[in-house]
């Protein structure tokens, strides 16, 4: 009886040990999938947005070797998935029209400060104006970011699916392997940039 008592709370212990491991698992994928959105695996900038465009260069580069700055401007122009331009024209529009309004808050705040400080006679529209003021301009800078994760998101799907088209605009052979495609992108980054091609580079053109 005793034994059977033990084997029972020793499965059930068990099997508590393997959930809560299972769930510790998940819950630290999830954490260091966010780090990976909002930091690059080496390069800290002193701003959000500085971490936030250095986590996108990181991620193409570690994933693919995809050199973002050189090549996504490239990429940009075979891109053929009219929905995926669709979204990426809205993800940029919703990026550019967040920080002009924050430009304009900022500017806004500013000048009405020094008016109303200067020349103003109502100390509660210069209240007005600094209560809200910062507001302001703090809410906009929170959109920015926001816009920026959501453009940058859409960014790497467009990465992820469209970056052999770049390839075979380019007329290069697609990768058998992980590693072949970091070394196919090193050395057309090398191409392009450095202006050092390999001797034996081939073309591959489709028929």
């Amino acid at each position: 009886m005793l034994a059977a008592l033990h084997r029972e709370m020793t499965d059930q212990y068990t099997g508590l040990v393997t959930y809560a491991a299972d769930i510790a698992q998940s819950h630290e994928a999830h954490e260091f999938n966010s780090y990976q959105t909002l930091f690059a695996k080496i390069e800290v900038a002193p701003t959000r947005f500085g971490n936030d465009l250095a986590a996108l260069r990181s991620y193409c580069h570690t994933r693919y070797g995809f050199d973002f700055d050189l090549l996504w401007p490239r990429l940009q122009l075979v891109i053929k998935d009219e929905a995926l331009l669709a979204k990426l024209e809205n993800a940029r529009i919703q990026l550019d029209f967040s920080i002009l309004s924050l430009s304009l808050s900022c500017l806004f705040t500013a000048i009405w400060l020094a008016v109303l400080g200067i020349w103003g006679s109502s100390l509660t529209a210069l209240l007005i104006v600094v209560v809200f003021g910062p507001v302001m301009v703090a809410l906009w800078l929170w959109i920015v970011h926001e816009s920026f994760s959501a453009f940058a998101e859409t960014v790497r799907g467009a990465i992820d699916i469209g970056r052999f088209d770049l390839l075979k605009a380019l007329h290069r052979p697609l990768p058998k392997t992980v590693g072949d495609e970091h070394a196919i992108w090193e050395t057309v980054a090398e191409m392009l940039s450095l202006d050092e091609p390999d001797s034996d580079i081939a073309y591959e053109y489709r028929s």
